[in-house]
């Protein structure tokens, strides 16, 4: 059985980049390991930026009709206890109106998405995992094993996208994995009722060394949860993750009040490692997208907005390199570019807030700037909902606010004219 593309998983970067192929009139396949939307370790959080995507792959109308929650903005605060609360800005941060995200629950949002690829023509095939690939000079082979099917299946694709998670089956057997790096970090996710004070926006709460709480509305009234902290603590805690939230919950006055009379409304689940890495997100004949290209830590809740993108991205150059027969690793190679563009500035910011959020008199300084200074505030809440640029927390005027609250009494001196920085 042949195919123009294989994609490997059923997430919203796989469906994505299938329902996209698909429209062009493409053969698509599309795998996907569960034989039903399950639930996974998730904020839940569908950016703003998030929609002229799923529109372009024609989901829009499907979601509309889902029950949802509109997500207007976001709430941060830090553990001395500075609180913000700012809308989400109009995109790219001008003056148009503002903008929401939804939540709801990834079961649904999944099932609609690879209901979506199988409306536009793409094979929906659940139940089903790769277990081997091989690719030559006239395409790939992939092995199928389908749930209560004892032989394997092999289908022929010119290409393949691997959009299978963390621990990609794909990037492996492309040998395109690579071990984490850097300080291991584990999320404890699950969902509470009785939370006070939960409103239309998420609320992102930094705890003392390193760790935060990410809070979500959900549409049937609960609140989506997720604790990120080193593992080495994690580890402490290990099958007693009720009593580390416990824990990181008290660590915050404002999340004290909160759960003051809040209830557990299902399990705990642990997600650890986080992090994934991989030496390239393409080699022939492969791409990458989502988390299956590299997995960061979701400070600024943009997993499902990241695999969107990126698919997005894996569809055009796709598109491109069939029309001229070439999907070679040189060829792929420029989705490589462009998800270098795309991601090295979120990159950079990311990596400038995690070291922020583990020096406390730091983050205190900078939360109480956030209070004083109302548009650096709108600037972050515009980054969690990728509708302002990273680059414009690089500008000179906003460095500048931030170094007066770091560094109170010499900004003026560190940022004035004629010393480095242009006014």
């Amino acid at each position: 059985m042949d195919f123009h593309i294989a994609v490997v998983g059923g997430g919203p970067g796989g469906s994505a980049c299938a329902a996209l192929l698909a429209r062009k009139g493409l053969a698509v396949l599309l795998v996907e390991r569960s034989s039903a939307p399950a639930e996974k370790v998730c904020g839940e959080f569908v950016c703003p930026q998030s929609f002229h995507i799923l529109d372009a792959m024609g989901a829009t109308p499907a979601l509309a009709r889902e029950p949802h929650r509109k997500v207007t903005g976001m709430v941060l605060s830090s553990p001395a206890g500075h609180r913000v609360d700012a809308p989400f800005p109009a995109a790219g941060g001008g003056c148009g109106p503002p903008r929401h995200g939804v939540s709801l629950p990834r079961p649904r949002f999944d099932g609609i998405l690879q209901e979506t690829a199988a409306l536009q023509g793409a094979a929906l095939w659940r139940g089903t995992r790769l277990s081997a690939l091989e690719i030559g000079p006239g395409g790939a082979t992939l092995t199928l094993r389908r749930e209560k099917e004892r032989a394997s299946l092999r289908v022929r694709a010119q290409l393949v996208i691997g959009a299978d998670g963390r621990f990609s089956a794909v990037a492996r057997q492309s040998r395109l994995s690579l071990p984490p790096a850097g300080r291991a970090r584990a999320a404890v996710h699950g969902y509470f009722e009785g939370v006070r004070g939960l409103g239309d926006k998420g609320e992102m709460h930094i705890l003392p060394g390193g760790a935060y709480c990410a809070l979500n509305p959900m549409p049937d009234g609960t609140c989506n949860v997720s604790c990120v902290d080193d593992l080495e603590a994690a580890l402490r805690w290990r099958r007693r993750e009720a009593g580390l939230l416990r824990d990181r919950l008290r660590q915050s006055a404002l999340l004290r009040e909160m759960f003051s009379r809040a209830a557990p409304a299902g399990p705990l689940r642990v997600l650890a490692p986080l992090q994934a890495r991989t030496r390239r997100p393409y080699a022939e004949r492969v791409m990458l997208v989502g988390d299956a290209a590299g997995f960061y830590d979701p400070l600024t809740g943009e997993g499902i907005y990241a695999a969107l993108q990126t698919a997005s991205m894996a569809a055009i150059v796709a598109e491109r390199a069939l029309s001229q027969g070439n999907c070679s690793e040189e060829s792929l190679s420029e989705y490589g570019r462009m998800r270098a563009h795309w991601i090295r500035p979120k990159m950079l910011v990311w990596r400038l807030l995690q070291q922020l959020i583990r020096r406390e008199r730091l983050v205190a300084r900078f939360g109480a700037q956030l209070v004083r200074a109302p548009e650096l505030a709108q600037l972050l809440v515009g980054l969690t909902g990728d509708l302002v640029s990273p680059l414009a927390l690089l500008r000179p005027s906003i460095l500048a606010k931030v170094a007066r609250g770091l560094l109170p009494g010499s900004s003026r001196h560190l940022l004035a004219p004629g010393r480095g920085m242009a006014p």
